[in-house]
């Protein structure tokens, strides 16, 4: 399901793309015009990635993942959650294998209609770009942390599920990076 379609579905709103006219489909009231940056957000995401061109960029290959945080939503399953996971996992190790993290990163906010603050991790920046704004900082730092520990130390070959349920979970992976970070940081003396 693309952007628009889970817009006009959450708001009732309908659109007419090319000229961008706003209708509203309630009876009787008078169309209000749709808000700035709604009307960036219907702009700057691409319908679908479903033809091989659009597969190709950076937007058709965020269309991709965030049909991925679509279909995880739709599920009530706990387990949904490692398969978006795994597409937020692969597309920023592509982005890295070409050295090119920080302009997926910026392209993950252009995707949202969000303005680019510079200095965002690019796993949380991906999260935040293709799941709509629905997620809470929080929550996007622990799964930013938990992808960043999964980059650190998974085996190639093994699947992403796999090791983190073996690890404990995101939650696990999560607290590991963060006690990775503190043993490799720099210890500050104290004074004398």
């Amino acid at each position: 399901m693309s952007l628009k379609e889970r817009y006009l579905k959450r708001t009732n709103w309908s659109f007419n793309l090319p000229d961008l006219v706003v209708h509203h489909e309630r009876p009787g009231n008078p169309a209000p015009t749709m808000p700035t940056r709604e009307r960036r957000l219907i702009q700057t995401r691409s319908e679908s990635a479903s033809s091989p061109d659009k597969a190709k960029t950076i937007s058709g290959k965020l269309t991709a993942v965030s049909d991925a945080w679509d279909d995880f939503k739709e599920s009530r399953s706990r387990q949904a959650i490692y398969g978006y996971l795994r597409s937020v996992y692969r597309l920023v190790m592509e982005y890295r294998r070409k050295r090119r993290t920080e302009r997926l990163a910026r392209r993950a906010y252009k995707y949202l209609g969000l303005f680019y603050p510079g200095n965002i991790e690019v796993f949380a920046a991906v999260i935040r770009g293709t799941s709509g704004g629905e997620v809470d900082p929080k929550t996007i730092s622990k799964w930013s942390r938990a992808l960043q520990y999964v980059a650190l130390d998974k085996k190639r070959r093994l699947p992403l599920k796999e090791f983190m349920v073996a690890k404990g979970g995101v939650n696990a992976c999560a607290s590991n990076y963060a006690r990775l970070r503190r043993s490799n940081a720099p210890r500050r003396r104290r004074p004398i």
